[in-house]
């Protein structure tokens, strides 16, 4: 797993992933708005910082241990689907992969990482819209 090896291999200050990881986070924060998941709130923060900086749009979701409960079964190490709220169980699944004291967010694109063409993109090609490169350049160059 790339969480596994980066933390294994390279011992970063903080990691920042980011996935078209669910279809949930459409549906929780439609499709211009990208879903950030941390467990630091300074990062978050940051990120949620670089994103208004830069004219993107980013919202924190909660990373609730109540919701990290559905991940659990007794035939397995773990579960990989947890059930509803399904953006924040799927972040709950990677952030099992995060050692303690390594700081991580990770970034679920599935909504503004595509332009469909339609309602407030029309202006836009139908293609990859480069979100959120722009606000990860921005945490990166002003990280704390």
């Amino acid at each position: 797993d790339a969480l596994t090896y980066t933390q294994k291999t390279y011992k970063p200050r903080v990691i920042v992933d980011m996935a078209t990881l669910t279809g949930a986070q459409v549906v929780a924060l439609g499709g211009k708005v990208v879903g950030i998941m941390s467990n630091d709130d300074k990062v978050a923060q940051q990120l949620h910082d670089s994103f208004q900086a830069v004219g993107e749009n980013g919202w924190r979701l909660p990373l609730d241990e109540f919701y990290d409960k559905q991940l659990d079964t007794p035939i397995a190490d773990m579960k990989n689907i947890g059930g509803n709220p399904g953006t924040i169980t799927a972040g709950l699944f990677l952030q099992r992969f995060i050692d303690d004291g390594q700081k991580w967010a990770h970034l679920d694109i599935a909504g503004p990482a595509m332009n469909d063409g339609e309602g407030w993109r029309l202006w836009a090609a139908k293609s990859a819209t480069g979100s959120p490169v722009r606000s990860l350049v921005q945490f990166a160059e002003t990280y704390k």
